[in-house]
């Protein structure tokens, strides 16, 4: 039998603006331009700098640029949103660029560029020397060249530890310096120091542009870099940037994205072994930030299935993954629901300030069938950097390469036209109109079970959620859930959403939902009124510590002004919601985390409904013999 492959194939011309946003290029994480003088930490791409001590603002290398000068005592903190690479524990390949200039006064003195311990305990890691001008360190070795004051400089530090640890300057290489042990002084931990040193060898320097990149620079990317105030731009081959996740997962079909660095040419084989043997149809667009997402909608798939799949770029396969395909009818599952994953822990875990959230992720990963989030998935979903860290490089990195996931988005999230937005593809886009697969609620089924996603941003089409709630009450759906990102209950914060205290929680009652989850509150908290559950689960990120305690509501008996068992104070804890449909009904259980990552021993909250209705012992009628079954598992608990 021949097989036939369906291949995308486009060209592109790329417009590279110089000094926007549009010069991001293969591996770029971090860039800043220090080029305005009252907030000069901005970053262009990546995270804002933190200002340690004082900086201020100064002509940089030509009349139209700024410059920022730090000195003693003073640094940047970074942020830089690599994941751990090179075979070890911390980040082993990557690279560092910046222009400087150092003062006349400062001649003769020790000047320091980074360092990689992120509590600034130990002695600089790239230093200019004192006496010499020459650029290194005494366990790299040192240039042979030595550097001027009041010159401006390009200088790319490449490493890549256990190959090699080299500084090039103005696009020539000037150090090929001793080689670096894997996880050793020059990895990185989360967090990079500029201009860091602990006992005063960091004289002031001037610093117009700073860089990283997630993997070792080569001399070409190095001279395509130029000198100072040359190009961000660096040509090379195709970079997948988002590896291949899971999106819209149904009974017949689902999507599966990426996205990469630019235009290349893709293929996404599938089928029921490694063998694959279809082709999937690929459509891409861009992203809005010089890169390209890619998504591959499968479809004509058996039901309740599992498949194998895999990305063909430029020719060379890459990993093989698994996907699993919905069930029509009833049948057990587990899901689970988040939210506001949008940020860092605020600094509850120094040492790795994107846990719990990566561990939480990679939990659900291995333990639901798909995820559901309610929303808050970057601190500001309009802009890339935000969504590259706190989205694409843990969500759909740790969660989405498992299972599918599916979004009721919140207002961090940003309007329709949002970046973060491209990146999904939901049922959203069947509604039709000014709808897309990024915007707008929608429902879906899953194994007898109907699921509501209200986005906050169209949160007020009432007549749209009633119409999909009735006719998941009239077609008998097993269980109806729904998730909406502020929640109509809440006590720490926020008393709730009033607009759906008065227009939302009526309908529920009316039309049988099971249970409401939420988030924008950044705690746990749950309740029962009137036969629907309420659920916040906003501990996706940092919690809200500092926020007090507004309403007592007498139905919220888990959390806010109640502890949560074992001990955990007003439901502040990060956690997801793990939710098992069986023959006997739903349970969900709050799975509770550590800030480093570790789950919290012992169970911290249970609740869920017994389905008496249900064909439990599987004989195809529901008689007394299943209420036997039901209550021999309840006298069981």
């Amino acid at each position: 039998m021949k097989r036939f492959v369906a291949v995308l194939l486009c060209f592109t011309f790329r417009i590279v603006i110089p000094g926007s946003a549009a010069d991001i290029e293969t591996g770029l994480v971090g860039l800043w331009r220090f080029d305005e003088p009252e907030n000069l930490t901005r970053a262009d791409v990546g995270q804002p700098l933190i200002l340690s001590g004082s900086h201020s603002a100064l002509d940089g290398i030509d009349p139209q640029d700024f410059a920022a000068r730090i000195g003693i005592g003073s640094y940047y903190r970074c942020t830089h949103g690599i994941a751990p690479n090179g075979s070890g524990q911390f980040v082993n390949r990557w690279s560092f660029v910046i222009d400087f200039q150092y003062p006349q006064s400062n001649a003769g003195k020790w000047m320091c560029f980074f360092q990689t311990n992120q509590t600034n305990a130990n002695d600089g890691d790239c230093f200019i020397q004192a006496g010499s001008g020459r650029l290194g360190v005494g366990s790299t070795g040192y240039t042979a060249l030595s550097t001027q004051p009041e010159t401006w400089y390009r200088m790319v530090v490449s490493v890549d530890n256990g190959y090699f640890y080299r500084i090039y300057i103005n696009g020539t290489q000037w150090l090929e310096g001793t080689i670096q042990p894997l996880d050793g002084r020059f990895s990185l931990e989360p967090q990079l120091l500029l201009f860091a040193d602990e006992d005063g060898e960091d004289n002031p320097i001037d610093v117009s542009f700073v860089a990283l990149y997630n993997r070792p620079l080569t001399a070409e990317d190095a001279a395509a870099l130029k000198g100072p105030g040359g190009s961000d731009t660096i040509p090379g081959e195709t970079t997948l940037l988002t590896n291949p996740y899971l999106q819209n997962v149904q009974p017949d079909g689902i999507s599966i994205m990426w996205e990469l660095s630019d235009e290349d040419t893709c293929q996404l084989e599938y089928g029921p072994d490694t063998g694959y043997g279809s082709s999937a149809n690929i459509v891409s667009y861009a992203s809005g930030a010089a890169s390209v997402i890619y998504k591959a909608v499968l479809t004509g798939l058996q039901p309740d299935s599992v498949y194998h799949y895999r990305l063909v770029l430029d020719g060379k396969p890459q990993s093989d993954g698994t996907f699993a395909t919905a069930p029509i009818q009833f049948g057990a599952f587990t899901f689970g629901v988040w939210g506001d994953s949008q940020g860092t822990n605020n600094g509850l875990f120094p040492n790795d300030p994107f846990e719990p959230t990566r561990t939480m992720m990679a939990d659900m990963a291995e333990n639901v069938d798909f995820g559901v989030t309610v929303g808050d998935l970057a601190e500001n979903g309009s802009s890339y950097g935000d969504t590259r860290v706190y989205y694409l490089d843990r969500v759909a990195e740790y969660l989405g390469q498992k299972v599918p996931w599916f979004v009721a988005w919140g207002n961090h999230d940003q309007d329709s036209t949002a970046i973060i937005r491209k990146f999904n593809d939901l049922p959203s886009q069947f509604r039709g109109g000014d709808y897309h697969a990024g915007f707008g609620s929608y429902s879906f089924e899953y194994a007898g079970c109907h699921f509501l996603c209200i986005d906050d941003a169209d949160r007020f089409d009432m007549i749209w959620i009633e119409s999909d709630l009735r006719r998941a009450w009239a077609g008998g759906a097993r269980f109806i859930f729904v998730f909406v990102h502020r929640p109509p209950f809440c006590e720490r914060w926020i008393d709730g959403d009033a607009f759906f205290r008065q227009n939302l929680v009526p309908l529920m009652e009316k039309y049988g939902v099971d249970a409401c989850f939420s988030g924008h509150t950044h705690a746990y908290e749950r309740g029962f009124l009137n036969g629907v559950y309420y659920c916040v689960t906003g501990g996706g990120s940092w919690l809200d510590l500092p926020e007090p305690l507004v309403y007592d509501w007498p139905h919220i008996t888990v959390g806010g002004y109640q502890v949560m068992p074992p001990g955990i104070d007003g439901g502040l804890v990060n956690e997801y919601v793990r939710v098992t449909v069986d023959e006997f009904g739903f349970k969900a259980t709050a799975i509770p985390f550590n800030p480093d990552g570790s789950i919290i021993p012992g169970v911290s909250d249970i609740f869920g409904k017994s389905d008496p209705l249900a064909d439990i012992n599987h004989d195809g009628r529901v008689d007394l013999n299943d209420l036997l079954v039901l209550s021999n598992s309840w006298l069981s608990e």
